[in-house]
């Protein structure tokens, strides 16, 4: 993941454990890179489909 962002092992691994946000670019650039919605990633627990 870290080289498809072109971001260093330590900053995902800095996400990924809370210590620090990725910004709303760099939020984009990673749900797009997993073919997600930005929303999944926020709140993966959430069924947004309910709200539609």
């Amino acid at each position: 993941m870290a080289y498809r962002l072109g971001k260093s092992e330590h900053t995902i691994s800095r996400w990924c454990h809370n210590k620090t946000q990725p910004s709303m670019t760099q939020l984009n650039e990673t749900a797009n890179a997993l073919n997600v919605d930005v929303l999944t990633l926020i709140s993966p627990n959430l069924n947004f489909n309910k709200y539609v």
